[in-house]
């Protein structure tokens, strides 16, 4: 959480996870920023599996809870701010 307090701890970990899952897919995050980014950029299936483990983590961490609700945080994340999934 680099923010310093100023926003929430899901705001800062929303921020996180979005910055995380651009990166992953290779886009710069200042283009991530674009209003049109979920459909201009994919993920692989690996890039997907790879982002989910990473996220579950940084969510339990983040908000000290248990796998399952971080699963279901996850979930959410990924159907509001998620990209497409190529094939």
């Amino acid at each position: 959480m680099k923010d310093g307090g100023t926003k929430s701890k899901r705001e800062s970990l929303s921020d996180d996870l979005a910055e995380r899952m651009m990166t992953i897919a290779g886009v710069s995050v200042s283009m991530g920023h674009d209003y049109f980014y979920r459909f201009n950029n994919t993920l692989t299936r690996e890039q997907f599996s790879q982002f989910k483990l990473e996220g579950v983590r940084m969510i339990q961490k983040a908000l000290k809870i248990n796998k399952r609700k971080a699963i279901s945080v996850f979930n959410y994340f990924w159907k509001n701010y998620g990209l497409r999934l190529k094939g």
